[in-house]
């Protein structure tokens, strides 16, 4: 028993076959004009000035909070270089918190985790039988 198609399927097929092909036409067409805009609007620049280094930023408060809970709880084992390497650390970390908490994600956005199921080796499968 064989099927016939339906008109009205047939109808959208064409109907979306056409608006894919205007589609791409449009696309291209404003590729084409927007690529001379482009040409005359791109005039040589002056060269970027030389980059100055910048100060560094003092320690966030958060940070110092942080670095004397710790200071408090360490301190004894720690002398004074460690102790202010160890600000810098505790301040990069918050300013790092801070940047991701910045970052926006749709909820579908899920955390890139890759698992790579290994199997034992034979060293390992002799161990485990003993």
């Amino acid at each position: 028993m064989s099927v016939s198609p339906d008109p009205e399927r047939r109808r959208f097929v064409r109907w979306l076959g056409l608006g894919s092909v205007l589609g791409l036409f449009g696309s291209a067409l404003g590729g084409l004009v927007a690529g001379p805009a482009r040409a005359q609007s791109a005039k040589p620049s002056a060269p970027p000035a030389a980059a100055t280094p910048a100060a560094p930023t003092p320690p966030s408060e958060d940070a110092k909070a942080l670095h004397s809970i710790l200071i408090g709880r360490y301190g004894e084992h720690m002398d004074a270089e460690q102790k202010e390497a160890l600000l810098g650390a505790v301040d990069g970390t918050v300013q790092s918190g801070k940047a991701l908490r910045a970052k926006k994600l749709a909820n579908a956005v899920e955390p890139a985790v890759i698992y790579r199921a290994q199997p034992p080796s034979r060293d390992q499968r002799a161990e485990a039988g003993r």
